[in-house]
């Protein structure tokens, strides 16, 4: 079989010779191919592994014929030995003869048997020995008598008509040594460790040497005494024994694996794994202990194959002595057939590897669409879909009166409704300090209460307009107390002292009736700072408590100044500022710029500077609204386009209230954004946004960036995020890391505080001008049935 098998893979073992640098592991990776699997189909049942080979050749002298029992398991010997000097105890002399390099193979069932020879003789005509002992290292066994003859060549094999004398291992035998040399032959049997660390047992001169000791006594009469020597041999050699044992004994379970496959049938397993086990026996069929090129390097060859053994033990036995995975079979759903389109039987496939088990067969359309009632699609058009197979034909809208008769669509104008919107969260978002904590909540229940109903009509429209508007009369201003107190330039004394109530943002005239105000001053929660007026009268905006004092005299002031008040947009007091007469000031000295107003830019003032003359100035501010582009969203559903003011509120009032939709950043829907609570929202900054029907079942827990903006060293983000109703928000932010051109990396976790009932909030961060690369993350930590989730999106990088 050894014969057949080198044939066949012939060309195998050139292409591992070619690859013999690469590990066995890389090897054992490539599927097995069909030649190599027919290969272990043909022969795995009538193989049983290998021996060493029937040849041993002793100093030149090929033992195959009658000596052959001699020897077992022998991959390899050189034939020859080194011959040393007799050890000679009192004239009796010794020595034993084994080959230079051997390697031989273990493998726990045939016997490995190491052929010995023994020189022993005298010096001295009457010297007699005693074979007491016959000792070699623990891991051999002499089992078998010695034989052999006198003979007067000490190189030469004894040969069968020699076998004259025979000395047991277990009991002495003396022999009369006349100056003759006696040749004697033995079997020294291997019964070692079998190592399974290295996978081959090392008895080189230069490791654990192999030495073969014999006592002998050699009597002679003398004093009436017995005079004892012993040890009169020790040889040394290159033993080397290959542990094959654990590759013998994994062959028959083997071969048990491959018949149970066979049993059970290959279709039943899945493919990768059933061909793991054909290359792992393979592997193991394919390695032969007798192939290795022993005299080109013994102990090199020796690791080799003990290497190969350890690989295979690693490697492929596990795979060659395990049942291959076989096949968990599931159903493959099938489709009813529609009256438009085929439909599916239900087939099968393995859930582990895919296979398809049981094809799927095509099934006939049924016939005719059967149409219900026309749908919205979008301002131009509605829709009919087949209640049999979902089928969709689109037909423009038939409007009388505005209502379509076939789709019940309403043209409405919305644009009103949003503006009011947009004013009414502006209100809220800058109420603090303007109005009573009471009223601003008031106020905002009511707004919230109109933005909640639905609407199906402009009418309907008009009356929630009117009352958002309305609620405005909820709203009342906080009251601030304003102490006025006019005292003596020289500090003599208090003249007046007048507290004076007063609204949030009221005008305060504050008069001191004197003909002369050397200065004026303002305290304001104890920090106490000099007003710059010497006007006899001035005009206070009230916007907190506040003790203003103005130390007066009846003398005429030499210095007159002149009076500038700001007004921003809508006539807003929004500073006033005093410049001595004569003097001429930029009025951007005085006020730089402008406060900022949402849609507006700021672009300066109607006056570039001030001059002086002890008259009253008025400068206002100028304003330009920005470009629509940059302040407007298109918002996509159902195939209408509609722009919308950035952070204003939308209502689909097209939409099916029972079925749920998502927010796309793309018009085939592949990029999320965030879920839909219901069927209204607050417009994203951003270009576009694409509302889609999704499937309630696939909703999942999501973050994303819905907008985002930057302006010089600042970068803002507009971020939503949905949670199904069953789970509990624990933390939500934006992690930040940030890369250097260094290559520093440093990274931050930035948590949010405040979010919209919608479940949005804008993320902000200002960076120092150093340039750097920042990634923003946005994530949410939520808790559902007592376990705690993170997810992330999609992140942003910006350049600094």
């Amino acid at each position: 079989m050894k014969k057949m098998f080198k044939k066949s893979i012939a060309m195998l073992i050139a292409v591992l010779m070619v690859i013999s640098a690469m590990p066995f592991t890389a090897i054992t990776a490539f599927a097995a191919d069909s030649t190599e699997k027919a290969y272990v189909k043909q022969h795995i049942n009538a193989f049983d592994g290998y021996t060493g080979i029937s040849k041993y050749t002793y100093n030149g002298k090929d033992l195959s014929n009658g000596y052959s029992s001699y020897y077992s398991n022998v991959l390899y010997d050189d034939g020859v030995f080194t011959d040393s000097d007799y050890v000679t105890q009192n004239d009796v002399k010794g020595k034993i003869f084994i080959n230079n390099n051997v390697v031989l193979m273990y493998d726990g069932v045939n016997e490995t048997i190491l052929p010995v020879v023994l020189s022993i003789g005298s010096n001295d005509k009457y010297r007699c020995a005693d074979f007491v002992d016959y000792r070699a290292d623990s891991n051999w066994t002499f089992k078998e008598e010695w034989q052999g003859k006198s003979t007067n060549d000490w190189s030469a094999w004894p040969t069968a008509s020699d076998a004259t004398i025979r000395i047991t291992y277990d009991s002495n035998s003396n022999l009369f040594l006349d100056k003759n040399t006696y040749y004697m032959r033995n079997k020294l049997y291997y019964n070692g460790t079998g190592d399974t660390t290295k996978y081959y047992d090392d008895y080189s001169k230069n490791n654990n040497q192999l030495k073969i000791n014999m006592s002998h006594h050699s009597n002679y009469w003398s004093d009436n005494k017995i005079v004892r020597y012993t040890d009169i041999t020790d040889r040394d050699a290159n033993i080397y024994v290959l542990n094959y044992k654990p590759i013998k004994q994994a062959i028959t379970t083997m071969k048990a694996v491959y018949n149970s496959i066979q049993a059970t049938g290959e279709e039943n397993y899945c493919p990768d794994s059933l061909e793991a086990f054909y290359q792992a026996a393979y592997q193991i069929m394919a390695f032969n202990p007798n192939d290795y090129v022993y005299q080109s390097g013994v102990e090199g060859k020796v690791k080799e194959a003990a290497g190969k053994i350890s690989d295979l033990v690693t490697y492929s036995v596990p795979k060659a002595t395990t049942d291959p995975t076989r096949h968990t079979l599931i159903d493959i759903p099938g489709k009813d057939a529609t009256c438009g389109e085929t439909g599916l039987t239900v087939g099968k496939k393995c859930s582990r590897c895919g296979t398809v088990t049981v094809a799927q067969t095509e099934i006939p359309a049924t016939g005719n669409h059967t149409y219900g009632k026309a749908e919205y699609v979008n301002e131009t058009q509605h829709k009919y879909v087949c209640s049999v197979c979902g089928n969709v034909k689109t037909e423009d809208h038939n409007f009388v009166d505005g209502k379509c008769t076939e789709c019940d669509y309403v043209r409405l104008d919305l644009s009103t409704y949003n503006a009011a919107i947009t004013e009414a969260d502006a209100i809220i978002a800058n109420s603090d300090g303007k109005y009573t904590a009471d009223s601003v909540n008031a106020y905002k229940a009511a707004v919230d209460t109109a933005k909640a109903k639905t609407y199906s009509s402009q009418k309907e429209i008009d009356a929630i307009i009117s009352e958002i508007q309305s609620a405005q009369t909820l709203l009342q201003k906080a009251r601030v107390t304003i102490t006025f107190v006019v005292e003596k330039e020289d500090g003599s004394g208090t003249i007046t002292e007048t507290s004076i109530p007063a609204d949030w943002g009221q005008t305060v005239p504050l008069d001191t009736k004197s003909n002369y105000v050397s200065k004026w001053t303002i305290d304001v929660n104890g920090v106490t700072s000099k007003m710059d007026s010497n006007d006899t009268a001035i005009d206070h905006v009230a916007t907190e408590n506040a003790t203003i004092k103005a130390y007066v005299t009846d003398e005429q002031p030499d210095t007159k100044y002149s009076k500038v008040t700001f007004l921003g947009k809508n006539s807003a007091v929004v500073g006033v500022y005093y410049v001595e007469s004569g003097k001429t000031v930029a009025t951007t000295d005085l006020m730089k710029k402008a406060p900022e107003v949402p849609f507006y830019d700021a672009s300066g003032w109607d006056r570039d500077t001030i001059v002086a003359d002890g008259s009253d100035f008025t400068v206002k501010a100028t304003y330009t609204a920005k470009a629509v582009n940059e302040n407007k969203c298109n918002v996509h559903f159902n195939g209408t386009d509609k722009q919308y003011a950035y952070d204003s509120y939308v209502y689909l009032f097209n939409a099916d209230k029972s079925k749920k939709y998502a927010m796309y950043a793309d018009a085939e829907g592949n990029e999320l954004i965030t879920y839909l609570g219901g069927v209204d929202f607050s417009v994203p900054r951003r270009d576009d946004i694409y509302i889609k029907e999704v499937n309630a079942n696939e909703m999942k827990a999501t973050i994303g960036f819905s907008g985002s903006y930057q302006q010089g060293l600042k970068s803002s983000f507009n971020v939503k995020f949905w949670l199904p109703e069953d789970a509990t928000l624990i933390e939500t932010g934006v992690d930040l890391v940030a890369k250097f051109p260094n290559g520093t990396v440093k990274s931050a976790h930035d948590r949010a505080t405040k979010f919209s009932e919608r479940n949005e909030y804008t993320y902000s961060a200002e960076f120092s001008d150093s340039k750097k690369t920042i990634e923003f993350k946005p994530y949410l930590t939520y808790e559902k049935n007592g376990k705690t989730t993170t997810v992330y999106g999609t992140s942003q990088t910006v350049e600094y």
